[in-house]
């Protein structure tokens, strides 16, 4: 069976949530996974009369599948990727369907490619476990830097260890994709702040959990990203970035000036509590029950 149902229950839970079975970055949609396992009853009672179809391949659906779907009411993402032609031929074929993208600058690319009409789009950030992401250590002595998809990172790297020595922190550095979630969470919980380096980012979720772990970010700035007919598109490499959680730095100033204003700052970040305020169970949750009702 092309289709892996999360759960199978009396209640009339299976077939709502579905993982198509394909490789799965574990980083990112097994992120997605792991919160809705935990609130798959919750998620389950406002999504009484819609299929969920949250991440993988929708070629991997059976043709009676395809079918069947076209009768009902189709939610999908925010884990599956349509650029192919081929996907978008599947999802045109349901006439009732919203697509789930996690920032606004996605529903815009979504838009502006022609890839779906707004009326159809659903922007809705998902939340991570912030009970497990939460911090244990007051006083901590490090800082983080966290680096994906950057390909000059060499070069700041090196800039940015030699500015952060001066200010005597044992410096950790993890990569995308290299790392457990305790491994990140024992990192983060020595960290007094992070500095992330990388393109750009739908959501950000490792910044979120960065976020409910009481670490303020300090994070290099990518407004521009490329789709793969090479087309450029306005971006964002932390959408949901506020000044309760940290700010941006770009490459064209110094990075010494860039820390400065950010340990000036410091004292002043909140960003657990920001994260507890809008990224609670209860307020994502909240979040999709309004987004559908519209």
């Amino acid at each position: 069976m092309l289709v892996k149902r999360l759960i199978n229950e009396p209640d009339g839970l299976r077939g709502k949530l579905r993982r198509l079975l394909t490789g799965l970055d574990k980083s990112g949609p097994e992120s997605v996974w792991k919160y809705l396992e935990q609130n798959i009853h919750d998620y389950n009672s406002i999504l009484l009369d819609w299929t969920w179809l949250v991440s993988g391949d929708l070629r991997l659906l059976s043709p009676r599948e395809k079918i069947d779907l076209s009768s009902a009411n189709v939610l999908l993402g925010p884990n599956i990727h349509f650029e192919d032609q081929a996907i978008a031929e599947v999802v045109r074929m349901w006439d009732s369907r919203k697509i789930i993208v996690p920032s606004e600058w996605v529903a815009d690319v979504f838009e502006k490619s022609r890839l779906e009409v707004r009326e159809n789009l659903i922007i809705w950030a998902s939340t991570v476990d912030s009970n497990y992401w939460k911090p244990e250590k007051k006083n901590r002595k490090h800082v983080l830097i966290y680096i994906k998809d950057f390909s000059k990172e060499d070069f700041l790297l090196d800039s940015l260890i030699k500015a952060l020595t001066v200010h005597d922190r044992e410096i950790l550095i993890v990569r995308y994709g290299e790392y457990s979630a305790q491994e990140f969470k024992n990192k983060l919980n020595a960290s007094e702040y992070a500095v992330w380096l990388g393109g750009t980012e739908s959501q950000g979720l490792a910044l979120l959990e960065a976020w409910f772990m009481n670490v303020p970010t300090l994070v290099l700035e990518r407004n521009s990203w490329t789709d793969r007919d090479g087309h450029r598109h306005p971006s964002s490499s932390a959408p949901y970035l506020t000044s309760h959680c940290g700010h941006f730095f770009n490459e064209d100033i110094p990075i010494n000036e860039s820390l400065e204003n950010f340990f000036e700052k410091l004292p002043y970040f909140t960003p657990r509590r920001w994260a507890l305020d809008h990224f609670s169970h209860s307020e994502v949750l909240g979040n999709l029950v309004r987004a559908i009702a519209q």
